[in-house]
């Protein structure tokens, strides 16, 4: 069975703040993919990039093939491995959502594990640099249309 390593993350601009998460598949994203999520937490975005990960997997209909996920979240992958409880709802219905998929992709022979690692792991380090990347482009286009607002508000006096 070919093997697959994966690397997730997910990144929020305050705790909730302005939020992404992105992954990269070494051996078919060039680039990782990255995603906006809006006003959000840390953890909720850590999940979601494990969601869309394995939505994209499905997506691509990659068949027999075992998948290690790896992230720099230790609870998130705890809770995914059955390791710590998940007492918030919003992150228990986000890791039956992980469930779901990932048996999903059982029935396509994919086989995914889930393994916790430093952020200084280099897929890693690669997804949370275009994750910063993006936030900052969005932050800065948030700011030129606050001050857009408040120039016109200005003018209108």
């Amino acid at each position: 069975m070919d093997h697959l390593v994966a690397f997730t993350d997910g990144a929020s601009r305050g705790n909730p703040g302005e939020a992404a998460c992105g992954f990269l598949v070494k051996g078919i994203t060039k680039q990782p993919k990255v995603f906006y999520l809006g006003k959000t937490t840390n953890n909720f975005a850590e999940y979601q990039a494990i969601i869309k990960l394995l939505e994209f997997i499905k997506e691509e209909r990659i068949e027999n093939k075992k998948l290690k996920v790896v992230s720099d979240s230790k609870l998130v992958v705890n809770q995914i491995n059955k390791k710590f409880k998940v007492k918030n709802k919003k992150l228990r219905a986000l890791l039956l959502k992980v469930e779901n998929l990932k048996e999903d992709l059982k029935q396509n022979g994919v086989e995914v594990e889930f393994e916790n690692k430093s952020r200084e792991e280099e897929g890693i380090k690669i997804v949370d640099k275009q994750l910063n990347k993006f936030l900052d482009e969005i932050n800065k286009n948030k700011k030129k249309k606050q001050n857009k607002l408040a120039t016109t508000e200005l003018f209108q006096q």
